[in-house]
């Protein structure tokens, strides 16, 4: 079921937005601010609608703000923009949590995505993987690294784990680590990690010397 349209008031400045991504290179552009606002466009009956989807209460109301609401279109290159005339997605920010998850010491990115479509769009495309610190704590506590498909599934996995959001652009290390146990959500991303693990060795010639 999708959530309503939002009831637009001036929590999100899309103008402003527009004219911050543009020029994201001269430093305008405040993602927690940005963030913020989209959290202030949440509803009840929004809440509801992910809470039907299979995620917990605790999951989203403990610690740091970790959905909001945003009109956007979606762009071909797996992209967003903010706009008022476009259709409501749920929007989580890529970035870092301070002690305890409490609350957002940065954001250098935005994923909007629905619970009932399997795609999701990045604002600026800065961020390549949601929840990345996940990496870290899966080996200092020696437990599986878990590897979710979509927003939703991470969510549903009470955030536990991460999403890549761009698989063309990735390291290997920036996913696994030196995680040695790592569970995939399915086979489709099981075989995204298989081919962005295999190494990529560069061609290696002989050097010729001539007698000349």
């Amino acid at each position: 079921m999708n959530p309503p349209p939002p009831k637009l008031t001036n929590k999100i400045p899309y103008m402003l937005a527009k004219h911050s991504v543009s020029n994201k290179r001269r430093g305008e552009m405040n993602y927690l601010n940005l963030f913020a606002n989209t959290t202030g466009e949440m509803e009840f009956h929004h809440y509801q609608t992910l809470l039907t989807n299979g995620i917990k209460r605790k999951t989203l109301f403990k610690g740091a703000s970790l959905v909001g609401l945003a009109n956007i279109v979606p762009q071909k290159n797996e992209r967003f923009i903010l706009s008022e005339n476009g259709e409501p997605f749920f929007i989580t920010p890529v970035g870092t949590r301070g002690s305890r998850g409490i609350a957002w010491t940065e954001i250098h990115d935005l994923v909007a995505w629905k619970p009932e479509e399997d795609n999701f769009y990045t604002l600026s495309g800065d961020g390549k993987i949601l929840n990345e610190e996940a990496t870290h704590y899966a080996d200092a506590r020696e437990e599986p690294l878990f590897i979710h498909d979509t927003v939703l599934s991470w969510f549903q996995g009470g955030c536990n784990g991460l999403v890549v959001l761009d698989w063309s652009n990735i390291q290997p290390w920036e996913v696994v680590g030196a995680n040695r146990r790592v569970v995939a959500d399915t086979d489709k991303s099981k075989k995204k990690l298989r081919k962005a693990l295999t190494p990529k060795y560069p061609e290696i010639r002989i050097r010729s010397f001539s007698n000349g």
